[in-house]
Protein backbone atom coordinates (compact mmCIF):
# COMPACT_ATOMS: atom_id res chain seq x y z
CA UNK A 1 0.00 0.00 0.00
CA UNK A 2 2.79 2.41 0.92
CA UNK A 3 4.65 1.50 -2.24
CA UNK A 4 1.55 2.32 -4.31
CA UNK A 5 1.20 5.71 -2.57
CA UNK A 6 4.88 6.52 -3.13
CA UNK A 7 4.72 5.50 -6.80
CA UNK A 8 1.55 7.58 -7.30
CA UNK A 9 3.25 10.61 -5.71
CA UNK A 10 6.37 10.17 -7.84
CA UNK A 11 4.18 9.85 -10.94
CA UNK A 12 2.37 13.08 -10.09
CA UNK A 13 5.68 14.89 -9.63
CA UNK A 14 6.99 13.59 -12.93
CA UNK A 15 3.86 14.74 -14.77
CA UNK A 16 4.08 18.32 -13.47
CA UNK A 17 4.46 20.71 -16.38
CA UNK A 18 6.75 23.76 -16.49
CA UNK A 19 3.64 25.96 -16.56
CA UNK A 20 3.00 24.88 -12.98
CA UNK A 21 6.46 26.00 -11.91
CA UNK A 22 6.77 29.55 -10.62
CA UNK A 23 9.28 31.98 -12.08
CA UNK A 24 11.57 33.28 -9.37
CA UNK A 25 13.52 36.53 -9.52
CA UNK A 26 16.83 36.09 -7.67
CA UNK A 27 17.81 39.66 -8.57
CA UNK A 28 16.61 42.36 -10.94
CA UNK A 29 17.75 45.05 -13.33
CA UNK A 30 16.13 48.43 -13.83
CA UNK A 31 14.24 47.44 -16.97
CA UNK A 32 12.53 44.70 -14.94
CA UNK A 33 11.86 47.12 -12.06
CA UNK A 34 10.45 49.74 -14.45
CA UNK A 35 8.02 47.10 -15.77
CA UNK A 36 6.98 46.12 -12.21
CA UNK A 37 6.33 49.78 -11.32
CA UNK A 38 4.23 50.21 -14.47
CA UNK A 39 2.30 47.01 -13.67
CA UNK A 40 1.17 48.53 -10.34
CA UNK A 41 -0.07 51.60 -12.23
CA UNK A 42 2.86 53.94 -11.63
CA UNK A 43 4.50 56.20 -14.17
CA UNK A 44 8.30 56.12 -14.08
CA UNK A 45 9.43 59.73 -14.24
CA UNK A 46 13.17 59.44 -13.93
CA UNK A 47 16.10 57.02 -13.72
CA UNK A 48 19.23 58.38 -12.09
CA UNK A 49 22.01 57.74 -9.60
CA UNK A 50 22.74 59.49 -6.32
CA UNK A 51 26.13 60.97 -5.37
CA UNK A 52 27.36 57.51 -4.34
CA UNK A 53 26.39 55.99 -7.68
CA UNK A 54 23.37 54.15 -6.22
CA UNK A 55 20.81 53.87 -9.02
CA UNK A 56 17.11 54.58 -8.52
CA UNK A 57 13.84 55.04 -10.35
CA UNK A 58 11.50 57.87 -9.40
CA UNK A 59 7.85 57.08 -10.02
CA UNK A 60 4.44 58.63 -9.58
CA UNK A 61 1.59 56.41 -8.40
CA UNK A 62 -2.00 56.58 -9.66
CA UNK A 63 -2.82 58.68 -6.56
CA UNK A 64 -0.07 61.20 -7.39
CA UNK A 65 2.39 60.01 -4.74
CA UNK A 66 6.03 60.49 -5.78
CA UNK A 67 8.29 57.69 -4.59
CA UNK A 68 11.63 56.04 -5.31
CA UNK A 69 12.69 52.46 -6.00
CA UNK A 70 16.38 52.26 -5.13
CA UNK A 71 18.72 49.40 -6.00
CA UNK A 72 20.64 47.86 -3.10
CA UNK A 73 23.37 45.20 -3.01
CA UNK A 74 24.05 45.64 -6.72
CA UNK A 75 26.82 44.02 -8.75
CA UNK A 76 28.04 47.35 -10.17
CA UNK A 77 27.01 50.99 -10.57
CA UNK A 78 26.27 50.84 -14.29
CA UNK A 79 22.76 51.12 -15.76
CA UNK A 80 22.94 47.38 -16.52
CA UNK A 81 23.44 46.48 -12.85
CA UNK A 82 21.60 43.61 -11.18
CA UNK A 83 20.52 44.07 -7.57
CA UNK A 84 19.66 41.73 -4.71
CA UNK A 85 17.79 44.35 -2.67
CA UNK A 86 15.20 47.05 -3.26
CA UNK A 87 14.40 50.00 -1.03
CA UNK A 88 11.06 51.67 -1.76
CA UNK A 89 10.70 55.09 -0.14
CA UNK A 90 8.76 58.33 -0.09
CA UNK A 91 9.05 61.50 1.98
CA UNK A 92 6.57 63.99 3.33
CA UNK A 93 7.53 67.52 4.42
CA UNK A 94 5.99 68.27 7.79
CA UNK A 95 4.85 71.77 8.69
CA UNK A 96 7.21 73.53 11.08
CA UNK A 97 5.99 72.95 14.63
CA UNK A 98 4.21 69.68 13.76
CA UNK A 99 4.11 67.08 16.51
CA UNK A 100 6.78 64.71 15.19
CA UNK A 101 5.93 62.00 17.71
CA UNK A 102 2.32 62.08 16.50
CA UNK A 103 3.46 61.96 12.86
CA UNK A 104 5.60 58.90 13.65
CA UNK A 105 2.70 57.24 15.45
CA UNK A 106 0.40 57.91 12.49
CA UNK A 107 2.90 56.19 10.19
CA UNK A 108 3.61 53.06 12.25
CA UNK A 109 2.79 50.00 10.19
CA UNK A 110 4.58 46.66 10.39
CA UNK A 111 5.36 46.72 6.67
CA UNK A 112 7.20 50.06 6.57
CA UNK A 113 9.86 51.84 8.60
CA UNK A 114 9.10 55.50 9.33
CA UNK A 115 11.88 57.97 10.08
CA UNK A 116 11.84 61.71 10.77
CA UNK A 117 14.89 63.69 9.79
CA UNK A 118 15.23 67.43 9.13
CA UNK A 119 11.47 67.93 9.31
CA UNK A 120 10.69 65.23 6.75
CA UNK A 121 8.86 61.98 7.46
CA UNK A 122 10.26 59.20 5.28
CA UNK A 123 8.67 55.77 4.81
CA UNK A 124 10.85 52.84 3.72
CA UNK A 125 10.13 49.25 2.74
CA UNK A 126 13.04 46.93 1.98
CA UNK A 127 12.56 43.90 -0.26
CA UNK A 128 15.17 41.11 -0.21
CA UNK A 129 15.61 39.09 -3.40
CA UNK A 130 18.12 36.61 -1.92
CA UNK A 131 17.05 33.09 -2.98
CA UNK A 132 14.30 34.66 -5.09
CA UNK A 133 10.80 36.11 -5.04
CA UNK A 134 8.10 35.78 -7.66
CA UNK A 135 7.09 38.73 -9.85
CA UNK A 136 3.65 38.54 -8.21
CA UNK A 137 5.26 38.90 -4.78
CA UNK A 138 7.26 41.92 -5.98
CA UNK A 139 4.04 43.57 -7.19
CA UNK A 140 2.41 42.74 -3.84
CA UNK A 141 5.31 44.40 -1.99
CA UNK A 142 5.00 47.50 -4.19
CA UNK A 143 1.24 47.58 -3.70
CA UNK A 144 1.49 47.23 0.08
CA UNK A 145 3.98 50.09 0.23
CA UNK A 146 1.81 52.33 -1.95
CA UNK A 147 -1.36 51.54 0.03
CA UNK A 148 0.35 52.39 3.33
CA UNK A 149 2.05 55.51 1.93
CA UNK A 150 -1.29 56.77 0.55
CA UNK A 151 -2.93 56.18 3.95
CA UNK A 152 -0.15 58.04 5.79
CA UNK A 153 -0.31 60.86 3.22
CA UNK A 154 -4.06 61.16 3.73
CA UNK A 155 -3.84 60.99 7.54
CA UNK A 156 -1.09 63.62 7.70
CA UNK A 157 -3.15 65.88 5.44
CA UNK A 158 -6.28 65.44 7.57
CA UNK A 159 -4.21 66.31 10.67
CA UNK A 160 -2.98 69.46 8.88
CA UNK A 161 0.65 68.38 9.34
CA UNK A 162 1.87 68.57 5.73
CA UNK A 163 3.84 71.48 4.41
CA UNK A 164 2.44 72.19 0.98
CA UNK A 165 4.76 73.31 -1.79
CA UNK A 166 4.87 77.01 -2.51
CA UNK A 167 2.44 77.83 -5.30
CA UNK A 168 3.87 78.47 -8.72
CA UNK A 169 4.12 82.19 -9.39
CA UNK A 170 1.41 83.41 -11.69
CA UNK A 171 2.95 85.22 -14.64
CA UNK A 172 1.90 88.81 -15.09
CA UNK A 173 -0.45 89.36 -17.99
CA UNK A 174 1.21 90.81 -21.06
CA UNK A 175 0.97 94.56 -21.30
CA UNK A 176 -0.81 95.85 -24.40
Amino acid sequence: MRLLAVLTFVGLLASATPAQAQVVMKNYNFDEMRLALQEVGSEVQREDADDDGQRFLQAKSKSGLIYAAEGRVCDNKEPSQRCLGLNISCSFQLKPGSDQAKALEMSRYEAVRPLIENGDLTLNRYVIFDYGITPANLKTNLGVFLDIADKVWSDLGKADMLKLPDPEPVPAPPTP
